[in-house]
């Protein structure tokens, strides 16, 4: 506790600490500098509100894929120069993965066939490539920022048809423009409309979801 002299300016010196005119001065310009980042950071979102979509009186329609990337554009800024969404996302992608991950395969009630299951997956969980890609710890958090930002989040799996290996990838998603569902259901996904560029040449492939496996195989997509 402190004492005050007789002209009531208080003893600093005992169980205080004097903070001197220069701290003060920093302080104050850090602040202003946060109130001015605050200020421009409300006037980009001014600048990008289209509207309120309305929920319900019939409006059914998903909202469009531009303003889909714009949003997750606006979000990835913030994440990663506000400081209370860059907090957020690290909290959150340590709370997910702080203590790391285990994969392991199983089959109930049967050690060798349990071995050789887990066998693969051990394999296709340490491959470099997929370990840098997916599974590393690095990997896993740079994913869940992803995903903290563009609220989705595409990997692509490609298989050696030969060896049987299969090598996991981030598709951007960006590169995602179109979803095909099951007719009538839209939670179930059958094809994913990828659109990439290389260099000067543009390239579009479907790719099935995961669980997606008709006996009949469309061989060609819309012609």
């Amino acid at each position: 506790m402190t004492s005050a002299d007789p002209a009531g300016i208080p003893d600093m010196t005992e169980g205080g600490a004097f903070v001197d005119a220069e701290t003060l001065a920093v302080e104050r310009a850090n602040m202003q500098l946060a109130v001015e980042r605050a200020e421009e950071s409300l006037r980009d979102l001014q600048r990008e509100d289209r509207g309120w979509a309305l929920i319900g009186a019939g409006n059914t329609d998903a909202p469009a894929h531009a303003t889909l990337l714009g949003n997750a554009d606006l979000v990835r800024g913030f994440a990663d120069s506000h400081p209370m969404f860059v907090r957020a996302k690290t909290v959150r992608a340590a709370y997910v993965f702080g203590e790391g991950v285990t994969i392991t395969g199983y089959v109930d009630g049967v050690d060798k066939a349990a071995t050789l299951v887990d066998d693969v997956v051990r394999e296709f969980v340490e491959d470099v490539g997929n370990t840098g890609a997916w599974f590393g710890h690095t990997a896993a958090i740079e994913r869940e920022h992803d995903l903290f930002s563009d609220g989705n989040l595409f990997a692509g799996h490609w298989v050696n048809p030969r060896t049987g290996d299969v090598k996991v990838r981030v598709i951007p998603f960006n590169e995602i423009t179109e979803v095909r569902t099951a007719p009538g259901d839209y939670a179930t996904p059958h094809l994913y409309l990828r659109q990439w560029t290389e260099g000067t040449r543009q390239f579009k492939a479907w790719l099935p979801d995961l669980d997606y496996d008709p006996a009949a195989k469309p061989i060609r997509v819309d012609g």
